[in-house]
């Protein structure tokens, strides 16, 4: 991955701040796959994308890592984002920064929550199949930010589940706006909670599964969302604190397209240590195959803060 500081005003860095463009008019920029339409990003914005990937075969599932081959060279604060995954295929790109370096490349990585659970730090992400090319956009609050922390590496998460009959490759595009702190500001990060404990049969008659963590420390959830895959019916998000009482924070019925674009809940919600978050996942009645994570799943997910970290959590363990 290569970058080029050329063609951008001087108003456009900020004071102890370095922005950061990869252009497609680099000799040496990574090429766009075809038919992969990305806009181009505006004056000032940060894009990072990965490699094209390597081909993913009809009914293969694979997760990719992709390191950059660029060390973080200031704290960068993030308020707004803008990511894209090629149509065919896609479930999710995130991008993080990651504590441990690693020779750049793209590596097969193995489950979510093992790559996730690496010392990482969330910057930005896209949910694949409905929003697809056309991108996911996201702005935070007043007064909180992501961080990319100096001397970390950007590292790509990539997953793709290929139903089609034919192989498929596959990209990631981020698009990042970042400002300069103030002393008001919060960082934030990601929060994932799920199990990979489950397996449903087509002759299961309970189509339930539940999702479990207790919080490790006191934080602030600001956005927070169910997390199923196709096969999903309803799902019910609930908090009880450790006093006892118990809130639902939601409680609806899941269509597929809710895997990238999901409702979600956005008002500040404290969390103290001891706190439990306790998802209830319900499957469709009819499945055509046994049901097993990480083709089906059962979550949340969301972002929190004060966070120096992503926080990943597979049934109530914490790295």
């Amino acid at each position: 991955m290569n970058f080029s500081l050329t063609g951008l005003p001087r108003q456009c860095f900020l004071p102890g701040l370095v922005v950061l463009i990869s252009s497609p008019l680099l000799a040496n920029a990574p090429e766009r796959l075809p038919g992969f339409v990305v806009p181009a990003p505006s004056q000032g914005v940060i894009e990072i994308q990965t490699p094209i990937l390597d081909e993913v075969k009809p009914g293969q599932e694979v997760m990719f890592c992709t390191y950059l081959d660029l060390e973080i060279p200031s704290d960068m604060f993030i308020e707004s984002y803008r990511a894209f995954q090629s149509r065919a295929a896609a479930h999710h790109a995130i991008l993080f920064s990651v504590k441990k370096p690693r020779e750049p490349g793209t590596y097969v990585c193995g489950s979510a929550e093992e790559s996730m659970q690496e010392e990482t730090t969330y910057l930005a992400a896209t949910g694949g199949g409905s929003t697809g090319d056309e991108g996911s956009s996201y702005s935070l609050p007043d007064n909180v930010l992501f961080r990319a922390v100096k001397g970390q590496q950007f590292m790509i998460q990539t997953h793709w589940l290929n139903y089609l009959d034919k192989p498929i490759r596959g990209q990631a595009v981020f698009h990042i706006q970042q400002r300069q702190p103030t002393p008001k500001d919060k960082i934030a990060d990601f929060f994932f909670i799920s199990t990979n404990q489950f397996k449903l049969d087509p002759n299961d008659t309970n189509r339930q599964v539940q999702a479990r963590c207790t919080m490790r420390e006191d934080l602030t959830f600001f956005m927070a969302s169910g997390h199923m895959h196709e096969y999903g019916k309803h799902v019910v998000v609930t908090v009880k604190k450790a006093s006892g009482e118990s809130m639902k924070i939601l409680d609806h019925s899941w269509t597929p397209h809710f895997t990238a674009v999901p409702p979600a809940y956005t008002q500040e919600l404290k969390m103290g240590q001891g706190d439990e978050v306790i998802v209830d996942c319900t499957y469709k009645d009819k499945l055509d195959k046994p049901l097993s994570y990480p083709t089906e799943m059962c979550g949340s997910l969301g972002f929190f803060y004060p966070a120096t970290k992503s926080m990943v959590c597979f049934d109530n363990v914490m790295p």
